[in-house]
């Protein structure tokens, strides 16, 4: 079973009634990639909505400055799926930034975006809102089982 795969079966494992925004469940699988990890706030047959998508990569410990900002550019070539198009935001020695670009506007002018973080130790991913004069608050990403599997094979694929 794949990570994807294994990922979902995790989640459907879960007491749904017991999930929400406010009480979110943290599950976590092993995989060849790493341990993954997904913050769930609801999840259904089409869908499942994350605080957090991360997996913890030994592999990209020994990867140079260099070599992490090509994955993260290949990452975020693949991830063209998402609400927004991701691209390389910053470089820094142990992290790359990928962030949606440009990012959602909503109605009350808010702003809304994705956060990829590419650094030695794993991928995590996250959506935020920032409001003009306000710090950027975490919101939910909401993505389809289908989505879901793409975003876990697109950061297999990159890696391995």
């Amino acid at each position: 079973m794949n990570s994807a795969n294994k990922l979902l079966a995790a989640i459907d494992a879960i007491d749904t009634h017991s999930i929400s925004a406010t009480a979110p469940r943290r599950v976590t699988i092993d995989s060849p990639l790493g341990e993954w990890e997904a913050v769930v706030e609801q999840s259904d047959p089409l869908a499942c909505s994350f605080q957090l998508l991360a997996v913890a990569c030994p592999k990209l410990k020994q990867r140079s400055t260099d070599q992490l900002k090509t994955l993260s550019e290949t990452i975020a070539e693949k991830m063209q799926y998402l609400l927004e198009p991701i691209r390389l935001i910053e470089c820094e020695e142990d992290a790359m930034q990928i962030r949606s670009d440009p990012p959602s506007t909503e109605a009350d002018q808010s702003r809304r975006y994705y956060e990829l973080l590419v650094k030695r130790r794993g991928l995590s991913l996250r959506r935020f809102e920032a409001v003009t004069g306000q710090r950027r608050r975490p919101v939910s990403m909401a993505f389809t089982r289908e989505q879901l599997r793409r975003i876990c094979n697109d950061f297999e694929d990159a890696i391995l």
